[in-house]
């Protein structure tokens, strides 16, 4: 796991071997730089994959959330169900669904009173958001 200079921690394809593992200096290197320094022959770094968990995928919640919805698509849910479904309380995850709504990843409709949150319908950050689902499924 690396962690970004935004503080986003990355997992790699591979374990780092002991005379691989990041000191002080290089953790404030970006991600990118890290990626590609380290890939092999044969080995593609997806380099839109690492910008999109960086940006969006910041902190521990939000990868949750996103790993939530592109687990599972076509899923339209309020806020106090996703909290339910991902082990959370409502009031904290609410906030952080603001966020991912305002940053593209997520939509929203009203129904009834109530949010209803969905993963975006924007092609290049479903596409990141399912692939991202996807790296983490290992597949």
């Amino acid at each position: 796991m690396l962690t970004t200079r935004s503080g986003a921690r990355v997992l790699l394809d591979e374990p780092m071997m002991w005379s691989e593992q990041p000191d002080l200096a290089v953790q404030n290197e970006d991600v990118m730089t890290l990626a590609q320094r380290r890939k092999g022959p044969g080995k593609e770094v997806d380099v839109d994959l690492l910008v999109f968990i960086e940006r969006y995928a910041n902190d521990l919640l939000k990868w949750d959330l996103i790993s939530f919805f592109a687990r599972n698509p076509d899923l339209y849910d309020t806020a106090d169900n996703v909290a339910h479904r991902i082990g959370r309380n409502s009031r904290v995850i609410r906030p952080e669904l603001g966020d991912l709504v305002m940053l593209g990843v997520l939509e929203w409709d009203s129904l009834g009173g109530d949010h209803i949150y969905y993963l975006t319908q924007r092609p290049g950050l479903r596409t990141l958001a399912l692939k991202f689902a996807q790296h983490l499924n290992g597949s």
